[in-house]
């Protein structure tokens, strides 16, 4: 009875372990070396700010590659931050666009936000930075 409670917690582990990972399928994303996200401009900084004003800066990607560059998503830092961005890929030597908004409403003091910007380029991921003081 002794051998029978670890063999069986053991099996059971082993059960679970192996049935949930069987179907997990994962979305991996690749980057490609043909593609190159640059960005002239990573860092805006807005000054001063008034609490409770929205603020809102236009970056420009290029892609320097030579095949198109897409944009997967943009992640912000926190709520009060918003990114919006062109879906459509972005052929080789053209621009596209990345807007980050920036909500100070009851915020004070020095901003410092940071932007991911997710694509299939090499480098897969560039952060972009909004700063400001906020009175």
């Amino acid at each position: 009875m002794k051998n029978f409670v670890p063999l069986l917690f053991v099996s059971f582990f082993l059960l679970i372990n192996f049935s949930c990972h069987r179907n997990i399928k994962y979305n991996v994303v690749t980057p490609n070396d043909s593609v190159v996200m640059f960005f002239a401009e990573k860092e805006y900084n807005f000054g001063i700010i008034n609490s409770g004003s929205i603020v809102s800066h236009q970056f420009i990607v290029l892609n320097k590659g030579n095949s198109d560059l897409v944009i997967f998503n943009v992640i912000t830092t926190c709520g009060c931050t918003a990114a919006s961005f062109e879906t459509k890929p972005i052929k080789p030597g053209k621009t596209g666009t990345i807007l980050l908004k920036f909500d100070s409403t009851g915020k004070y003091g020095k901003m410092i936000k940071i932007a991911t910007v997710q694509s299939n380029a090499n480098p897969s991921t560039q952060d972009l930075q909004i700063i400001g003081e906020i009175n």
